[in-house]
């Protein structure tokens, strides 16, 4: 039984989308592609609220790697034939062969930040940059049930009717203790941006234990600075990047993980989780510590490692941020005064549910831990005609696991969405189709 929301009628002419994406980074410019090869029929609009396409533009340092094989690139495990391939891009650019005599799968940021952008340039046509969606209702449109999105552009207030939605608003900065005042803590999300006017030798705190928190310290040091790092472990950890612990972030783990129960689901993400949040690369390592080690011979001491260590606030003052700071090996509490604080302390998905109207949240089906509830193929389970779906791939790590947040199944992941909505289009807008929700609840 479908339980009918609450619409009101709209009978504006009006183009009916048949996709209306919130945002445009990777995973909807995937989306995008995956449309134009596999159902250029599909009518497309993108909303971004950034004037331009970027790629975490604010942390491309010059040194800093991709974590991940080039070729797990838009589009490649989906369709190594595509025109939109890391290859293509880089035959486009002129320089494969110098590429490959590289000799290494993983290039550099500032690279695949060009071929994202290139990717981007193919869509500009439906792309409404400088746009922020700011609610998302149903409306009975001449007779169909609709989604209503509201949003501000730069001409102001405008509205798209849709059927199906693909919410990938990115990612949102996280610093999970107190900061009071402000103008001298930033996230590592920011730093190029917020270090322009640092002295180079001012004395930094950096926060955390994954491959941010290195690369930042890292090149904090070699700008001349001081550099504390605060890390709630004994020492980086290498990231595990072997072969058959690799392989949860193939394709087809999805569906594997997808089945599994919760509780084995989640000892899973904990047992492994240095495949991604909380491993360095093993060169950068050793680099940083070579550096930290020869500092020491020369007797200038620029990097401290407060090991097992966790900041419990942070309070500005009139000359730099004083920091309470907890250390396990010790069981004592004490005060670091810095000039800056950097926090390398990860993200956390922005939520399609803060532009749901409240009618639309309670349609929502979710997980006793707070979570919603998401269908194998990346759509919200909820209770509303089957024609019309939420997809919000970003949210959905708790059941479809750690590749919801990163490129690694983003070409394969595009094309199930494109299919599911294909699918969706063709089917009677009668009953409510049966779902596949595993383990959901």
């Amino acid at each position: 039984m479908i339980i009918k929301p609450s619409i009101r009628q709209t009978g504006a002419a009006s183009e009916v989308l048949d996709i209306l994406g919130v945002g445009f980074g990777p995973s909807n410019l995937a989306i995008a592609i995956a449309r134009q090869e596999m159902a250029p029929e599909l009518s497309t609009l993108f909303l971004e609220r950034r004037a331009t396409f970027g790629w975490h533009e604010l942390m491309l340092f010059d040194t800093a790697t991709m974590q991940v094989n080039f070729l797990k690139d838009l589009v490649s495990f989906r369709n190594p034939r595509s025109h939109f391939t890391f290859v293509n891009f880089l035959h486009n650019q002129e320089r494969l062969a110098s590429f490959t005599n590289l000799q290494t799968l993983f290039p550099r940021r500032t690279e695949f930040h060009q071929y994202l952008s290139w990717c981007a340039a193919h869509f500009d046509g439906r792309v409404r940059y400088g746009t922020t969606a700011t609610e998302i209702e149903t409306v009975l449109h001449n007779g169909e049930l609709l989604f209503r999105v509201s949003a501000e552009g730069p001409n102001g207030p405008e509205h798209h009717l849709a059927r199906n939605i693909s919410y990938c608003g990115g990612l949102r900065p996280r610093i999970p203790f107190p900061v009071a005042g402000e103008g001298r803590v930033s996230h590592g999300y920011n730093l190029l941006r917020d270090i322009e006017n640092h002295a180079p030798d001012s004395h930094y705190a950096v926060v955390g234990a994954g491959q941010s928190a290195a690369e930042i310290t890292e090149l904090l040091y070699q700008r001349g600075a001081r550099v504390t790092a605060i890390a709630s472990r004994f020492g980086y950890m290498p990231a595990d990047d072997s072969p058959f612990v690799n392989e949860i972030f193939d394709p087809e783990q999805v569906d594997v993980l997808f089945q599994t129960p919760d509780e084995m689901r989640s000892k899973i993400f904990e047992m492994h989780a240095a495949t991604n949040y909380s491993g360095v690369d093993l060169d950068l390592l050793k680099s940083l510590y070579a550096e930290w080690y020869h500092d020491k011979v020369c007797g200038k001491n620029r990097f401290d490692f407060k090991r097992m260590t966790r900041v419990i606030s942070a309070t500005h003052t009139d000359s730099g941020v004083c920091l309470e700071v907890e250390d396990g090996l010790k069981s004592t509490r004490s005060t670091l005064t810095v000039d800056h604080l950097i926090c390398a302390t990860g993200f956390e998905p922005r939520s399609v549910l803060d532009l749901f109207t409240e009618d639309l949240c309670r349609r929502v089906r979710m997980h006793e831990s707070g979570a919603p509830v998401f269908d194998r193929n990346y759509a919200l389970d909820m209770e509303l005609d089957p024609g019309l779906a939420v997809y919000a791939p970003h949210m959905s790590e708790r059941q479809h696991g750690l590749t919801a947040t990163l490129l690694s199944n983003m070409a394969v992941r595009s094309g199930e969405i494109v299919e599911s909505i294909v699918a969706r289009r063709a089917r009677p807008f009668t009953t409510r189709p049966e779902r596949e929700i595993a383990n959901a609840g």
